[in-house]
């Protein structure tokens, strides 16, 4: 309890440096928090357009029943599909004029001609978008060539590959100034328990002259230090918390699917704080330990 009490009386010595070892302690938390909280909402995001992307496959308006039979029993075959819908003719004209209900010169020109201009159209949807390649290969078999006429797959397929290139990118800088952080933190924590050791150097000394033990000498000092990664990571929990709760709804509203950042935070990434928490106070006993090691020589 006596150590306890010397830490905390040191924390409060140095009040002004306490605080800027704690701000630059709750910088380089935010930081790391903040890459993982993006790279979790990146994940959930596509894992959301791929669970939602299909595949168009549009038939030529003389496709043969016999080919397109063929062409469906083959898809149906493949395990990692999980689902086909056949439109006929008239049905894609259906959902074609409902897609351009509002969309005059569209309905205009349908209007006009007196033939259905569309063919048959079969959807596909996917247990596994990473074999989607599979599906071009087979729709790119000569026998099927007469009776296709497009597909909606590519465009796709693009997007996530920008989409997962942009997350990585801005992971990437996020890491570059969390490890900033990281070692302006070690800094600072070195230098304000330095300045602790200085002003305690004679009472350090005399320590030493009655026997006092260097473990016992250096514990107030980590113990200081690991009360700025305690109260950081607090403040920054709490911060997280807060801006989860209150923005949650909004999220949701933006990302277009269901996912509760407030309720991911406080159910699944649990684990994630405890590391964050032991990280932080792994790096200020790394910086306090560097700082104290002179005085404890003999």
């Amino acid at each position: 309890m006596q150590i306890i009490k010397r830490a905390i009386q040191n924390l409060f010595r140095n009040n002004w440096l306490s605080i800027i070892s704690i701000l630059v302690m709750l910088l380089m938390l935010f930081s790391i928090s903040f890459i993982f909280t993006l790279n979790k909402v990146g994940e959930k995001t596509l894992s959301s357009m791929e669970q939602k992307m299909d595949m168009g496959i549009y038939l030529e308006k003389q496709a043969s029943l016999k080919k397109i039979d063929l062409l469906k029993q083959e898809l149906q075959g493949l395990k990692f599909v999980d689902n086909i819908n056949y439109y006929s003719p008239e049905e894609s004209l259906a959902q074609f004029k409902k897609r351009h209900l509002n969309e005059s010169l569209v309905q205009k020109s349908l209007d006009q001609i007196k033939e259905n201009p569309l063919g048959a159209t079969i959807n596909l949807s996917f247990k596994d978008s990473s074999q989607y390649a599979k599906v071009t290969q087979i729709l790119k078999k000569p026998e099927y060539k007469d009776i296709i006429q497009n597909k909606n797959f590519h465009d796709y397929k693009k997007i996530i590959g920008q989409f997962n290139n942009l997350t990585q990118k801005i992971s990437l800088i996020g890491i570059i100034i969390s490890l900033f952080f990281v070692l302006v933190a070690i800094l600072v924590i070195f230098n304000t328990i330095k300045l602790g050791a200085i002003s305690r150097k004679k009472e350090i000394k005399i320590m030493r002259l009655v026997g006092a033990k260097s473990q016992f000498i250096r514990a107030p000092f980590l113990i200081e230090s690991s009360l700025y990664a305690l109260i950081a990571w607090i403040i920054n929990t709490g911060l997280l918390l807060t801006v989860a709760f209150y923005t949650k709804d909004y999220l949701q509203q933006f990302l277009g699917f269901n996912f509760n950042l407030y309720k991911y935070f406080t159910i699944e990434a649990i684990p994630f704080f405890i590391i964050l928490l032991v990280f932080a106070i792994l790096i200020s006993i790394i910086g306090s330990s560097l700082a104290i090691k002179k005085y404890l020589k003999a």
